[in-house]
């Protein structure tokens, strides 16, 4: 994690307080204030725990209420405070014009503006994302998954799972970018209808048989991570994720477990 410190000495008191911000690019660690004092430290949350994989969420938020994703990015914006944001703004990867302008607005103290510029740069890079992996992706893939298991739809029937050993036509996928989202379809048989990975409110994951127009479960979005694999996030905000069981479901953060590669 990225961590930054800011002393503050308080001439009425003996004591030395200092804050530490911390924004971490790994999903599943909460972005905090901490307020230390000579004898005790305490954690600060602000409106409740932030996680970076809430940034991710913000970016992929696909509803018709854009002002929901852009007040959500303000308030990790202001919690953040001046130390953090122009670290927040690497977060979003964002060039070095954009990342000016979001820190100039947010010391400034307009977070919903820097909350934009972020919102904007983020979702582009996430377009980037999708075309990159439909491009990566072309042809026949496989998924292969932290435990060394690779993504399988047996044969027939809906059931998904994750299988051992060498990969066989069973651990094919076609990746096709649909629409800023990408479907992940197994490859079966010439003569076998499509078969497309979905995913369910409640977290389960399985295959239908529906077109990807008529059911939105079967779109995912996809963000590259630093070590070259990719993370998909499903339309209820759950990322798919590979249990130790040979299972597969989706889940609320993103972490190892939530990373396959091609």
């Amino acid at each position: 994690p990225f961590i930054y410190y800011k002393w503050a000495t308080d001439s009425h008191t003996p004591t030395t307080a200092f804050t530490i911000t911390v924004i971490s690019r790994r999903p599943s660690t909460t972005i905090g204030i901490f307020l230390a004092t000579r004898h005790t430290m305490k954690k600060k949350h602000f409106h409740g725990p932030v996680y970076y994989n809430d940034i991710q969420i913000v970016i992929a938020y696909d509803g018709t209420n854009s002002e929901l994703p852009i007040s959500r990015l303000a308030e990790i914006i202001r919690s953040a405070g001046l130390d953090g944001i122009g670290h927040l703004a690497d977060v979003f990867q964002l060039d070095s014009g954009k990342k000016q302008s979001a820190v100039c607005a947010a010391r400034n103290g307009d977070a919903t503006r820097a909350g934009q510029i972020m919102l904007e740069a983020g979702r582009e890079k996430m377009r980037e994302s999708t075309r990159k992996l439909s491009a990566d992706a072309g042809g026949r893939k496989n998924l292969k998954s932290v435990h060394g298991s690779f993504v399988s739809a047996p044969e027939p029937g809906t059931e998904v799972r994750l299988a051992h050993g060498s990969a066989g036509n069973l651990e094919n996928w076609f990746i096709e970018d649909w629409g800023g989202k990408v479907v992940l379809k197994a490859q079966g048989g010439l003569d076998k209808p499509g078969r497309f990975l979905q995913a369910h409110a409640n977290g389960r994951v399985d295959l239908s048989y529906k077109n990807p127009n008529d059911c939105v479960n079967q779109m995912w979005k996809p963000f590259h991570n630093g070590d070259g694999s990719w993370s998909l996030l499903s339309v209820h905000g759950g990322w798919l994720s590979a249990r130790e069981d040979g299972s597969l479901c989706t889940v609320q953060n993103c972490d190892e477990w939530e990373h396959f590669w091609l």
